[in-house]
């Protein structure tokens, strides 16, 4: 018997069948990504196997992505849902996909976990004043990989904007962070549950035609990165894309490179990558890691300077100037905090605070008005 299930879903052989880029998600680029093929005789048996009263139907993609224009995924999830109900179980789907909520049938359908973003919010009034639905609601938001102090705000808020509309809230770890929550400090609040990465990773997750267990779906890459930020000594800070990815993914959906700057080069790089590029200056070296098996797909840029801290409040925007430091995030020189930094992530902000004219610095500001941020002076 397994304790749980989640049967994994995603709509397309091909792509990511979600119109959201969480920075949660680790679907978007899993080799684990399901192909819209399914082994109904094997997802029986799995649902036959689980001890709990209810199996989640989750992404992979969103449950409910495009049933309202493609009536084979419509018909897909309306068949595993019988197949559920055909062990006495309830069906609860985890959705950000409101609008589509009328589409389903009540009577197949038991509970709707909504992930939380500010979309979802506005939303859940509409659903809660306009529509009458037999489900039983609950409010899931993923928290960001943050220290516990800077938490405790955040659950209060969303705490406030979720509360009017569902009875029940969860609010998940991160199973990508860095931190190390402490749990006893956290507000409790009625009607609320956290859910700790370790139970995330425990759980079981039907794709295809078998059962894989969350700790086989992380993917390599993040395997990789925390084995290396595990490996860094105490000046050596961690910025740039993955920082931003973590914080606010719907602007940087991806990190390619992970960029680090300290003073000394970490061993575990060095016994584990191969030297790709060198180039030395005046002030710093700069050091471009491939990884032995994954090549490209992992890629380390380290900066080696005398004082990192220096060289990050160095940038010409505020939202660079941001860093992981000894499992901490600094800010240097610059005036945000985690709550207005990833208000300006995700509204596409940033300040200028320097002024330069290199090569470099003009391509990148030409790269961030393409994808349409907003600079100011």
């Amino acid at each position: 018997m397994i304790p749980n299930l989640t049967i994994t879903v995603n709509y397309d052989n091909q792509n990511f069948a979600c119109r959201k880029r969480c920075s949660y998600c680790n679907w978007i680029t899993s080799p684990y990504l399901p192909n819209d093929t399914y082994d109904w005789g094997a997802m029986d048996n799995a649902i036959a196997s689980c001890s709990k009263s209810f199996i989640t139907i989750s992404g992979g993609g969103d449950p409910l992505y495009q049933i309202d224009k493609n009536a084979n995924n419509l018909n897909t999830l309306n068949k595993i849902c019988k197949l559920i109900k055909r062990h006495g179980k309830k069906v609860r789907i985890i959705t950000r996909e409101l609008k589509l909520l009328n589409y389903l049938d009540p009577n197949l359908v038991d509970i709707i976990s909504v992930s939380l973003d500010r979309e979802v919010v506005k939303l859940a009034k509409i659903v809660a004043e306009k529509f009458k639905f037999p489900y039983t609601f609950e409010y899931s938001l993923v928290l960001p990989p943050a220290e516990t102090e800077h938490l405790i705000p955040l659950v209060h808020t969303y705490y406030k904007q979720a509360i009017p509309y569902f009875k029940n809230i969860i609010f998940r770890e991160d199973v990508n962070t860095f931190y190390d929550v402490t749990w006893a400090q956290m507000p409790k609040l009625p009607g609320v549950k956290y859910v700790y990465k370790e139970l995330c990773l425990g759980s079981h997750y039907f794709i295809n035609d078998k059962v894989y267990d969350g700790y086989t779906l992380t993917p390599p890459k993040a395997n990789e990165v925390n084995k290396v930020l595990a490996h860094l000594d105490r000046n050596a800070i961690v910025y740039g894309s993955l920082i931003k990815h973590l914080h606010a993914a719907t602007t940087t959906p991806y990190y390619n490179d992970i960029d680090i700057v300290g003073i000394t080069i970490p061993k575990y790089l060095v016994n584990n990558y191969d030297l790709y590029f060198y180039k030395e200056y005046t002030d710093r070296k700069i050091y471009v890691f491939h990884h032995k098996v994954f090549k490209q797909d992992i890629t380390f840029h380290f900066i080696e300077v005398k004082d990192p801290k220096h060289y990050l409040s160095q940038f010409q925007l505020d939202i660079d100037r941001v860093g992981l430091k000894e499992n901490k995030l600094v800010f240097c020189n610059t005036d945000l905090n985690l709550q207005t930094y990833i208000v300006a992530l995700e509204n596409k902000e940033a300040n200028l605070l320097v002024k330069r004219n290199s090569a470099i610095e003009a391509q990148y500001f030409k790269k961030l008005n393409s994808k349409k941020w907003k600079i100011k002076a």
